[in-house]
Formats: structure tokens, sequence, C-alpha cells
């Protein structure tokens, strides 16, 4: 699926964006503009691609590499999951409804987390592997209904007349 603008298309990640993404990176002007690694030459930016990030960490073991590259690649696809928790975490901290941000901020490393992780023990290391990503997708399971609970009160103290919502 691609999304297309007149200004940008968004899509999945293909092989040829590997060269475009290194050529951002190594481009002076990006570097100057942005926060980005400082790579000077394209051989410096190639290793973000790979797996040597996880021989940084562990010997190189190949079993271990495939491991931790999973993590990662699970890791990337719960992000945009991390926005949305903070983002209704906010949003219930600043309506003065502390159940609600105290749930989401301790569900991602306790209430969600700590039940999943003897159940993914059992998988082995590909399971304890996905475990804080699932836990991450089951906080957004919890953030969702909070917020749209946080939405109706927003609209019902707007129709009220601007009622206090704390």
């Amino acid at each position: 699926m691609e999304i297309t603008t007149r200004r940008l298309t968004l899509g999945p990640l293909s092989e040829g964006d590997r060269e475009r993404v290194i050529d951002l990176f190594t481009n002076d002007m990006v570097k100057q503009t942005y926060i980005l690694p400082d790579f000077e030459t394209r051989e410096e930016a190639i290793p973000l691609f790979q797996r040597v990030i996880i021989g940084l960490f562990a010997e190189a073991d190949p079993a271990m590499e495939e491991i931790g590259a999973l993590c990662i690649r699970l890791q990337c696809l719960a992000l945009p999951v991390h926005g949305w928790v903070a983002t209704v975490n906010c949003l219930c901290s600043a309506l003065g409804r502390a159940r609600g941000a105290i749930l989401l901020a301790t569900a991602r490393q306790g209430t969600c987390l700590l039940p999943i992780i003897p159940v993914l023990a059992l998988f082995g290391a590909y399971g304890m592997a996905s475990a804080q990503a699932l836990a991450d997708m089951l906080t957004l399971l919890l953030a969702v209904p909070l917020s749209r609970k946080m939405v109706r009160m927003i609209r019902e103290a707007e129709a009220g007349g601007g009622v206090p919502l704390a």
C-alpha cells in the first residue's frame, strides 16, 4: 500500500530505498539541517542496514544475531504504538484522570509484560525476544478504549458549556 501526495510518497521499504537513504545520510546539506548519524562515506552508512549492530553487544554467534535481528524488527514494528500510548497517557494526566495515566504508565513494563513472560518462555529465545513487542501491542489495547473515553468526556464537556473535566 502506498500513500502519495504532491511532494511525498509513503510506502513499504524496498531494496531501492536503501540507496536513497544512504544518499540522504551522506548528503552534507541534509546532515547540516537534520539530526542524523554523521556518515562521511557510503561505506560507513551501509552497516546501518546490516546485522552488524548486533555484533556490538554479543559475540559473532549466528543464532544470537538472528534473535537480535528479530528483536530489533519487532521493536521497530511496535514503535508507533509508543507515540499513541504516550499521547493518551499525557491526555489522561492533563485531564486529571490519574487512574488511566497510571494504568498506561505501568502497563508496558508491568501489567502487560509480566504475565506474558511465562507463556512466551515456552517458545524459547524467540518467544522471549518477542515479549516486549507483544506487551506494547497489549498496551495499545488498553490505550484505545481509554482514548475513546477521554474524547467522549471532552465532547460532553464542550457540549455542556465547558464543564470542568478534572
